[in-house]
């Protein structure tokens, strides 16, 4: 079973259930990644996707599959692993080795998520409405790490490095040709694995 089957069978709501979590009617509950006194996290079964609200909370927003990784504090692979067995089968064996395969699209994946983050943090102090805002919820982005999507970020940047950002979903690509930056205008806080590196935000 692949990564993309695996999406394919697995719910976040299967997921949520076997962790006992229940949604409200909303499908929201209280995050288990922060202390969580009302119900930050959204749940999106129709994406199977999840989302913290929470400005106190790293979550931020990720599939079934990265629920369980945050959830079983684990690496993607074992994430993989405990998401196939939950989806009934295991995860498929290519000619090389799946651990390999997997760190490889995962280091390509931070590496990618580093440089972006790098631009999204110089931004943000040169942004007064973002460092305002931040201000008024009492966070000293020179303390913790924050940043801030630029519209046009990806302007200047090469194109390797943008056709990689779209590969990860930080830029769209436009119907008519171009780009569109995810998030844009948005405050964002790296989401890191258990090594330091930058895996979502």
């Amino acid at each position: 079973m692949d990564i993309k089957e695996i999406k394919a069978k697995l719910s976040i709501l299967e997921v949520l259930q076997h962790y006992g979590l229940q949604p409200d009617k909303n499908d929201r509950l209280r995050c288990p990644f922060h202390p969580d006194k009302t119900p930050s996290l959204q749940v999106y079964p129709k994406t199977n996707t999840f989302c913290c609200f929470s400005s106190n909370c790293n979550a931020g927003t990720g599939d079934a599959i990265q629920f369980i990784e945050l959830y079983e504090k684990c690496s993607k692979h074992e994430a993989l692993v405990k998401a196939a067995q939950l989806a009934g089968g295991e995860v498929a064996k290519p000619q090389a080795p799946a651990t390999l395969l997997i760190e490889t699209d995962c280091l390509t994946k931070t590496a990618v998520l580093s440089k972006a983050f790098a631009i999204f943090k110089k931004a943000l102090p040169l942004t007064k409405r973002a460092v305002d805002y931040l201000q008024s919820r009492s966070l000293d982005y020179k303390q913790d790490e924050t940043g801030f999507i630029n519209a046009g970020y990806h302007h200047e940047l090469g194109k390797e490095l943008t056709e990689s950002l779209a590969k990860h979903g930080l830029l769209k690509i436009k119907p008519a040709g171009g780009y569109s930056a995810w998030a844009k205008d948005c405050i964002v806080f790296p989401l890191k694995n258990q090594e330091g590196k930058i895996v979502g935000s």
